[in-house]
């Protein structure tokens, strides 16, 4: 005998991150700080959540790993804020800025000078790149990711010696 009823759409629960519930159906601004113990006044970074209302797989889209290149980071902003989580299947978080001290200094590097990109997914007992690393692949995008993207671009420090005034 044929099916009569279509198949149940597959439920779709809240989505734990970083201590706090995003519903399906709703977008959510969290914040994430960095910690790696390099002050107590740590900067927050924003994290962008739009929770579907639909089942499906979820996408972290970062930017700003290194803290001077800044295109992505408005993209990843305007993305994650444009996302209609009542349409969507699926989760996307946007982390615009990863490295918050390196784009507060506008410079590629943390204070020790290491380069955040190379440490991922960190360990919490290495340096301090190591331990950020590891803060943020544990709670922002957290281990329900299924596609991480991160947007690098040119920093504002790079030239063009082509394109470079004469």
């Amino acid at each position: 005998m044929p099916d009569l009823l279509p198949p149940a759409p597959e439920l779709v629960t809240p989505l734990a991150i970083l201590d706090r519930l995003v519903v399906p159906g709703t977008r959510l601004q969290l914040e994430w700080r960095p910690g790696g113990g390099i002050s107590n006044a740590e900067i927050a970074s924003p994290v962008i959540v739009a929770r579907g209302a639909l089942a499906g797989p979820v996408l972290c889209l970062v930017a700003g790993i290194h803290g001077d290149e800044i295109n992505g980071v408005e993209i990843v902003r305007r993305i994650a804020h444009s996302v209609d989580p009542t349409r969507l299947s699926g989760t996307v978080i946007g982390v615009p800025i990863v490295n918050v001290f390196g784009y507060s200094r506008g410079t590629r590097y943390l204070p020790d000078r290491r380069d955040l990109n190379r440490y991922f997914p960190g360990s919490r007992h290495g340096s301090i790149a190591s331990r950020i690393a590891n803060g943020f692949s544990r709670t922002s995008c957290g281990t329900a990711t299924c596609w991480w993207i991160s947007t690098p671009a040119a920093s504002t420090a790079a030239t063009c010696r082509r394109c470079a005034p004469t």
